[in-house]
């Protein structure tokens, strides 16, 4: 869910400097049935990790993802093909926040008194 008002009208071709400092965003939520296995299985090992998916080259941490200031990742310069060309981002996301929220289960609902 988006918060805040953008004032560039989201314009493609707008320089960053011209783009919103601040007070603007994305609020992300989700349910997982295992915090470990799910949520944090996604940010170790897909977004942080330069070996995801396994493969003979590192493809490079997640370019929107992952923690760092700035983003190196290297995309193959034609599908199928070994050869790869290397790219880099600034810094496109920050963090405000973040907690674990949790929910009774269902068994815990069905078991509710009527």
């Amino acid at each position: 869910m988006t918060y805040g008002a953008r004032m560039d009208h989201l314009d493609p071709a707008a320089p960053l400097s011209a783009r919103p400092a601040g007070g603007v965003g994305i609020l992300f939520m989700c349910y997982q049935a295992s915090i470990y296995d799910q949520f944090e299985e996604v940010q170790a090992k897909w977004v942080n990790d330069v070996w995801f998916p396994q493969d003979l080259q590192p493809a490079g941490k997640d370019p929107l993802l992952h923690a760092g200031e700035r983003s190196t990742f290297a995309c193959p310069t034609q599908w199928n093909s070994a050869a790869r060309t290397e790219h880099q981002l600034e810094k496109l996301i920050t963090l405000k926040g973040g907690d674990y929220f949790f929910v009774p289960g269902i068994s815990l609902l069905r078991n509710l008194p009527d």
